[in-house]
């Protein structure tokens, strides 16, 4: 075959044994694995978990999972020109059948039309990305795994409730609600109140869905906030995905319009494929 085609296979085989130890199969919270180097030691090799959003056709769902997305996430919601509320679940399962994990991502809806959606699609991740989504957390049953999207300005300062401040605002309508009900023999049990867990916390802009950047040198990330870490998005492509990740070292990455084509619609795979690679890269 020429030193050139053995050369050329030999780079494909290093790329897949890459995605076999970097991105294993299930839901972990971080990338972790061992590897030989060049000089016979054992290192670690880390890599943020990468998330492409707004994919609207099964065609792109499998090339961002086969690109090494580990997850793809879906506009549920009529006001985007990616949502893809009525053909979500052919998309999840193309993407399932890529090995990345499907995200249904809500603006608004009820916790019952939210995990209707999901069920419907054969999704077992919900983005809470909108007021109205945000304000349902307490009611989504833990079968549904969230994934809580919060807003920062440009002072790198959030300005979206948390997860734990929805649910206590939550809790305490709900005892006013009991306690006007029965003021003498009603107590409110508090630890059995909403739902406070979520999987992940993803960090945006305060336009949300722009692609616009902002002030990731003076982002204030919150801590404890959920379970396997939080996810950087807002104006992420191929170009500065590396800055960000050294900059800011989130345990994820989230694009959408930085991997889309001219249309803001379709993915380009040559980005997708140039994001996870910049990614990649911030581990080696």
């Amino acid at each position: 075959e020429g030193l050139r085609g053995i050369r050329r296979r030999g780079m494909g085989m290093q790329a897949q044994a890459w995605r076999t130890f970097s991105r294993p199969r299930g839901d972990p919270g971080r990338c972790c694995a061992s590897a030989s180097s060049t000089h016979g030691t054992s290192q670690t090799l880390c890599r943020p978990r990468v998330k492409v959003c707004g994919v609207t056709t099964p065609e792109d769902a499998r090339m961002a999972a086969e690109a090494g997305a580990d997850y793809v996430g879906m506009i549920c919601w009529r006001g985007s020109k990616r949502d893809v509320k009525e053909k979500a679940k052919e998309v999840a399962d193309a993407a399932k059948r890529g090995g990345s994990i499907p995200v249904c991502v809500f603006v608004d809806g009820t916790a019952q039309d939210i995990v209707a959606t999901c069920e419907e699609a054969g999704v077992e991740y919900a983005q809470l990305h909108g007021e109205e989504a945000r304000r349902a957390l307490p009611d989504i049953p833990t079968k549904i795994k969230v994934i809580y999207a919060i807003s920062a300005d440009e002072a790198g300062n959030v300005v979206t409730p948390l997860p734990s401040q929805v649910v206590d605002e939550y809790n305490r309508a709900k005892a006013a609600v009991q306690k006007a009900q029965n003021p003498v023999t009603t107590a409110y049990d508090w630890m059995s109140g909403g739902r406070r867990t979520v999987e992940w916390l993803l960090i945006d802009g305060v336009r949300a869905g722009s692609g616009e950047t902002f002030g990731w040198d003076k982002l204030k990330v919150p801590k404890g906030c959920s379970r396997k870490g939080w996810m950087l998005a807002g104006g992420l492509g191929p170009d500065n995905v590396g800055v960000a990740v050294a900059t800011l070292h989130p345990d994820g990455v989230d694009a959408a319009t930085g991997v889309s084509d001219q249309s803001g619609v379709c993915k380009d795979e040559s980005k997708v494929r140039a994001f996870v690679q910049a990614v990649e890269r911030t581990a080696a």
